[in-house]
């Protein structure tokens, strides 16, 4: 039934509009009609969002902007939150899972001129249950920040993670002893810590004597400490130390010849004449020198040569978040790419090294020699 509008004429007591009586009864069938319809809509409503409370037991569908003073999400198996793209949670257990087809930022926006308020993600944990909780012992996890790339097989793996974990003995203080590891798959499917920032401040690898600072071919320009590096020497760990060969010796008294002043080629074309003078000398030229005595310059650890394969480095879109004053003098926030994201091959290579502790060593080993000589000329 629809409803239908009274018949008022065309002008007061025109005498052309409905009597009294049949008005009410139009009026009447009116209001029975919206009642069908309310009742039909709040039994609609209340499939989807009981009035009396309890359990969500259909989506909210709208295509407008819903705003909740307070929204509560119990399952403990279902997806809580499933937005964006159309799609499958990876995630087991409930998850908040949003999918988009291009790229994603989720923002956290602090306003304080208070230099400690800072927009903070907080991870939580405890040894007990939620509703009792109990403090987490040493070497708990405490929370993990995980990436998980699509792979050819058709699932979705980690290939790296940042975490964090208890760090020592928890005492009775506000704050406890914590760790940041950071892990990664290598090419072999092997998931591993490789590097710990520990309770103590100590940057160290995931294992012992496991994994290099830089490479090759990704060197640090300066490495700046307090006191100079300390490298295992214990017996326990080596052959016995027998004495340089006649030829060693020689090797070794030219070496320290070659000992002279250069200056970085990379140095020069950046700072031109206030590039730095340093004391040294190439690799090239002590395998020569060795070669000259009949030694294998590559049998010594204080020679390396190594060589890298080509390489492919992806640099990463960069984008900006501008400010936007609409018409109504409100502030929204546009994208705006800076930078396209690009690949880059780094071409193959090789490069030639010393390990000077080892070589002023075999260098200091001819000095000796030749000191020995005079001293037992001065005796005689």
């Amino acid at each position: 039934m629809n409803i239908t509008p009274l018949n008022i004429g065309s002008a007061p007591n025109d005498g052309n509009g409905q009597d009294l009586r049949s008005g009410g009864q139009l009026i009447n069938a009116n209001f029975a009609e919206l009642d069908t319809r309310t009742a039909a809509a709040q039994a609609q409503v209340e499939v989807r969002l009981p009035l009396a409370g309890g359990a969500m037991t259909g989506p909210i569908t709208s295509s407008s902007t819903g705003t909740f003073t307070g929204l509560s999400l119990t399952s403990l198996t279902a997806p809580l939150i499933n937005g964006g793209e159309t799609h499958a949670t990876v995630g087991n257990g409930p998850v908040l899972s949003i999918a988009r087809n291009s790229n994603m930022v989720n923002e956290f926006i602090v306003g304080s001129t208070n230099p400690g308020f800072a927009a903070r993600f907080n991870l939580l944990k405890s040894a007990g249950t939620v509703q009792a909780p109990t403090p987490p012992s040493d070497t708990h996890s405490i929370g993990v920040f995980q990436f998980i790339p699509y792979l050819s097989s058709g699932s979705y793996g980690v290939c790296a993670a940042i975490s964090s974990s208890i760090d020592g003995v928890p005492g009775a203080g506000v704050n406890a002893p914590g760790s940041i590891e950071l892990s990664t798959v290598n090419s072999a499917g092997s998931y591993a810590v490789r590097w710990k920032v520990r309770s103590t401040g100590n940057f160290e690898p995931g294992a012992d004597n496991a994994y290099s600072l830089g490479s090759i071919s990704a060197r640090a320009t300066t490495v700046y400490a307090f006191t100079g590096a300390i490298n295992t020497s214990d017996a326990r760990y080596k052959t016995s130390v027998s004495p340089l060969t006649a030829n060693e010796i020689a090797a070794a008294k030219d070496l320290g010849k070659e000992i002279g002043i250069y200056k970085w080629l990379a140095s020069i074309e950046e700072k031109g004449d206030g590039a730095r003078n340093h004391v040294g000398m190439t690799v090239q030229r002590a395998i020569e020198v060795m070669s000259s005595h009949g030694l294998d310059p590559m049998a010594y650890g204080f020679i390396c040569y190594d060589q890298w394969e080509s390489r492919k480095v992806a640099h990463h879109e960069v984008v900006e978040q501008i400010p936007v004053e609409n018409e109504d003098g409100e502030i929204t926030y546009e994208e705006i790419i800076k930078e396209e994201a690009r690949e880059e091959i780094l071409p193959a290579g090789d490069r030639f090294s010393f390990r000077y502790d080892e070589l002023n060593m075999f260098i200091a080993a001819g000095f000796e020699a030749r000191l020995a000589i005079l001293e037992e000329k001065a005796a005689n």
